[in-house]
């Protein structure tokens, strides 16, 4: 297994570049984790343009749970973050804050949910 870091902004275009630059550098790279869909799709545009079967040759794995990952083909393979919860949670300590039933800042790890698809 290669491991490889890119530079890939958040859009479909970069996505697209990076996972190209990474199949020039590593061309044995049996699986990619995007930290976002929608870049996800440009490398995985990248990855059948270089005749890479997903998840048979490459694996893809994003982040984000997004539309994208459900509508695009083969469905990627995704962290969903569960913003709503993120943001309830959120609201809540800005509350108590508010309130000055607190003063110190909270640091929490909320649990993400990995959703398997096709691209994995």
């Amino acid at each position: 297994m290669a491991c490889a870091e890119s530079g890939a902004g958040p859009s479909l275009e970069e996505g697209y570049a990076a996972c190209r630059e990474l199949l020039r550098r590593q061309p044995e790279l049996d699986g990619l984790a995007v930290y976002n869909d929608l870049p996800a799709v440009g490398a995985a545009q990248a990855l059948r343009e270089a005749r890479r079967r997903i998840p048979a040759d490459t694996a893809l794995v994003s982040g984000g749970n997004t539309i994208v990952a459900r509508i695009h083909s083969p469905g990627l393979t995704s962290v969903d973050p569960n913003p709503y919860r993120q943001g309830y949670r959120s609201a809540e300590l800005l509350i108590e804050v508010v309130e000055k039933k607190r003063i110190r800042p909270a640091h929490e790890i909320l649990p993400v949910q990995l959703v398997l698809r096709e691209s994995s």
